[in-house]
Order: C-alpha cells, then sequence, then structure tokens
C-alpha cells in the first residue's frame, strides 16, 4: 500500500466518524524520539523528530479516537547504508482510548494504536528507504491539580517494517524495536477553558521528549 492510499483510507476512517464526536480536540506537536532498532543482526540507533497535528474525537467521557498526522525526519548511527543522511518522509497514525476511570481528581485510561512510517533519503551512489508499521496497547492515569495535569503511562509495542537499500551498498533486511516497553511522564497547563500546553518525557524503547499546544472545540 502506498503512502497516499495510506492517508486517503486513515483519514476516511478518522474524520468520518469525527462529525459525530461531542468535541473534537487539535494538537500541533513537535517530538524528539531515541529509540534502537535492530536488523540483520546489528543494532542501530535511531533518531526520529517528528511535527505534526493530532485530531482526536471525543464521543463520551469514557470513550475518544484520534489521528496522527506528521512529517519525519530520521537520522542514524551505526548503519553504513544512511551514512551522512537525513532521511524524511511522513507518519500516519490511529488509536482508541477507553476511559475506565473518571473523577474529580484522578483518571485511568486504556489505549489501542497503529500506524505507518516511511522515510528516504540519498548520498552520492546510495539510496536508502526505511518503511515500518507500529502497534502498540498502553495504560495510564491523570491526576488533576486545579489547572495543572499531571499524567504517568506505559506502552507495550511492536515494530515491524524493513530496510531497503540501494547503490554502493544493495540489500533488504527486516528491522524491529529492540526494546518493546515503554514508559513516560508529562504534564499538562490549561491556559483557559479549551486550550492546553503540554510535555511527555519518554524512557524505555522509545526515549525523547516531546512538546504539544492542543485546543478543544
Amino acid at each position: 500500500m502506498t503512502i497516499f492510499r495510506f492517508c486517503a483510507a486513515f483519514l476516511l476512517l478518522a474524520l468520518l466518524p469525527a462529525a459525530q464526536a461531542e468535541e473534537l480536540h487539535i494538537a500541533l506537536y513537535a517530538q524528539r524520539d531515541e529509540a534502537t532498532l535492530r536488523g540483520g543482526g546489528t543494532d542501530v540507533e535511531t533518531d526520529t523528530g517528528r511535527l505534526g497535528v493530532t485530531l482526536t474525537g471525543i464521543y463520551s467521557p469514557h470513550v475518544d479516537a484520534n489521528l496522527d498526522v506528521a512529517h519525519v525526519s530520521l537520522t542514524q548511527t551505526g548503519n553504513p547504508a544512511t551514512q551522512g543522511m537525513t532521511l524524511g518522509g511522513e507518519y500516519l497514525g490511529v488509536g482508541l482510548r477507553l476511559w475506565p476511570l473518571r473523577s474529580r481528581h484522578l483518571d485511568a485510561w486504556v489505549r489501542g494504536d497503529y500506524g505507518y512510517q516511511t522515510v528516504t533519503g540519498s548520498t552520492a551512489g546510495q539510496n536508502t528507504e526505511i518503511d515500518w508499521y507500529d502497534s502498540g496497547l498502553s495504560a495510564g492515569v491523570v491526576a488533576h491539580f486545579g489547572t495543572v495535569d499531571f499524567h504517568a503511562g506505559a506502552r507495550q509495542g511492536s515494530l515491524s517494517g524493513d530496510e531497503v537499500a540501494s547503490g554502493t551498498l544493495t540489500y533488504t533486511r527486516d528491522i524491529e524495536l529492540k526494546d518493546r516497553t515503554t514508559t513516560w511522564v508529562g504534564m499538562d497547563l490549561h491556559v483557559d477553558a479549551g486550550g492546553t500546553i503540554g510535555f511527555v518525557y519518554a524512557s524505555g524503547g522509545h526515549r525523547g521528549l516531546s512538546l504539544r499546544f492542543g485546543r478543544r472545540f
């Protein structure tokens, strides 16, 4: 499936139900993520930056779903096929979250997500493409203190993809995430009735920081 068909399918799945949502939440985010990918018996440190937007449809106090679209830049250390490259591409993801606990001071949620990322890069004599599908199950809590929400959670993920190199180096190999468990902590500040500014710090399989600016409609 090409990136264009994948995008069209995700938009159709997300935007049609969004028309029936009780509320919509739009967030702009910038994220820097470090992970160790394993392929061909080699571990490669991978640094991924995303600049994107998340559209969330809130269907009830206990159910919401989201579409995530981002531009991606990726660099690696220890991979001759991407040496000197900054690979660029897109990320598309969807998620469904359930809130079994809602209270004045504490909420709890569980979530399933699925995404696709594709990046390409080239230098003199070398072209490399890295594509992967990423799915996961996560759970977390949110503690409310006035205009500030503190949250923490964990995700168990599975990444499956391939790296295709052509030119000086020519091969195709499977890639996977070395450490599948990620934990995080974060904070959201409610700047007015519908706007938030927040950050998340993650460690484990995915390590890094994300900043986001959101608003409900």
